[in-house]
């Protein structure tokens, strides 16, 4: 499995180049902190938006793998 990981990340055109993660969480302890309720708001918002098209690309990955994963178990059932 290892392999097969290794060779899409060298093979594979990857629109994030970095881990989002990281600065999700920065993001997020930040927006713990913040005192003023109408700037944390206008962070939250801020992320949403700018987040918005990664996570629809994501959302469609997710559901294309399920639909994938489904029809390996039907296959496994005999359906």
């Amino acid at each position: 499995m290892g392999e097969y990981v290794e060779w899409l990340g060298d093979h594979y055109n990857w629109q994030i180049k970095t881990d989002p993660v990281v600065s999700w969480k920065k993001r997020h302890r930040s927006l713990q902190k913040e005192k003023d309720s109408d700037a944390a708001l206008k962070k939250y918002c801020d992320f949403m938006k700018q987040t918005e098209t990664f996570r629809e690309a994501l959302n469609g990955s997710v559901l294309q793998l399920d639909g994938y994963i489904q029809e390996q178990i039907d296959r496994a059932r005999g359906k």
